[in-house]
């Protein structure tokens, strides 16, 4: 048995590994991993950009032989990378540009957001449908416009009830771009399904497509059809119990990742074959945060040195955690 040194990932890994592990500063674990802040992606080798489906589907000797198909922006990295949820929030509030640009500094790789339109239609940052919770205003932010919401504060980490206000504004997206701009990052594009299009005019503005990871098209046609429209853009598919027959129906175009959500270990999904299958022409993500979208197998496992965790899922194939 490997184990990681300090600074990574505190996993056993059998030999030899079938992948690398997630290197971490040792700050991004302590306070956004080990409190469930972040998530870890996990990848094996290099990336490609494609969508398009491969015109002869590999055989059952060429299954976990996959490529990669994702890079970032700036440059390639062959070592695993790091996602942090909503931002550095255990240094700033949630969806800030602080929490934002805390994450990279602290070694994330990919940066989940959450997007939502305003009254006037402008492009914020807000995970829930209302600013309640995280700031000092109320009501929806599809009601509010984007003055409205530029007068409110945002309450420290995650908000809620008497959490501390601070001087944070709710950030626009295109503010987002130009903090991450030039820097070797992906936007993790939560929430935004319904305004994905006005997200990909924003970043193809900025020559910023490869800076968006979409995702969460409700069905397979409507996947097919932004990736028609958008080659060059990158499309994670989310799959659970609902969607669990979306897979096969992917034939013109092939989403770069699938993230594999399960509660239970007899789910379609968490079945190995299915998994082999995606990860012959995909990537798989599993999200480890709470135990109902992976069985279990969640970061907090993983710590207390659990049979279920990252551990778990990297022997299984996973590519992203």
């Amino acid at each position: 048995m490997k184990k990681i040194p300090q600074g990574h990932l505190m996993v056993q890994l059998s030999s030899p590994p079938q992948f690398r592990l997630c290197p971490m500063r040792n700050n991004f674990l302590s306070s956004a991993v080990a409190a469930s802040a972040a998530a870890a992606f996990c990848f094996s080798s290099v990336f490609t950009p494609a969508n398009a489906a491969p015109d002869n589907p590999p055989s059952p000797a060429n299954i976990g032989q996959e490529e990669q198909h994702l890079q970032l922006p700036q440059s390639d990295k062959a070592y695993p990378w790091i996602a942090s949820h909503r931002g550095q929030w255990r240094i700033a509030p949630e969806n800030s540009i602080k929490a934002v640009t805390t994450a990279i500094n602290d070694g994330a790789e990919i940066v989940e957001i959450d997007v939502r339109r305003t009254a006037d239609g402008h492009l914020v940052l807000m995970h829930d449908e209302t600013v309640d919770r995280t700031t000092n205003g109320s009501g929806k932010v599809s009601e509010l416009s984007l003055a409205e919401i530029k007068e409110l504060r945002l309450q420290e980490g995650l908000g809620n009830g008497p959490a501390p206000l601070t001087d944070h504004q709710v950030p626009t997206f295109e503010e987002v771009l130009e903090a991450v701009e030039g820097k070797n990052v992906l936007l993790n594009l939560d929430k935004g399904w319904d305004v994905r299009e006005q997200m990909y005019e924003e970043l193809a503005a900025r020559d910023m497509v490869d800076y968006g990871l979409f995702k969460g098209a409700p069905n397979v046609e409507e996947a097919n059809e932004f990736m028609a429209a958008h080659p060059e853009a990158h499309y994670m598919h989310v799959v659970n119990d609902a969607q669990a027959g979306d897979f096969e129906q992917f034939t013109s175009h092939m989403p770069v990742a699938f993230e594999l959500v399960f509660d239970n270990p007899n789910d379609l999904q968490a079945q190995q074959e299915y998994w082999d299958k995606v990860d012959a022409v995909s990537d798989i993500w599993i999200n480890t945060m709470w135990s109902s979208l992976a069985d279990g197998n969640t970061d907090e496992a993983a710590l207390r040195g659990s049979t279920k965790g990252w551990q778990a899922m990297v022997d299984r194939g996973a590519d992203m955690l």
